[in-house]
């Protein structure tokens, strides 16, 4: 897993917190 793949799925976890 690359640093920008781990970025987006960060990103989308995020949201479905919210």
């Amino acid at each position: 897993m690359s640093f920008e793949t781990l970025g987006r799925i960060f990103h989308i976890l995020r949201q479905f917190h919210n």
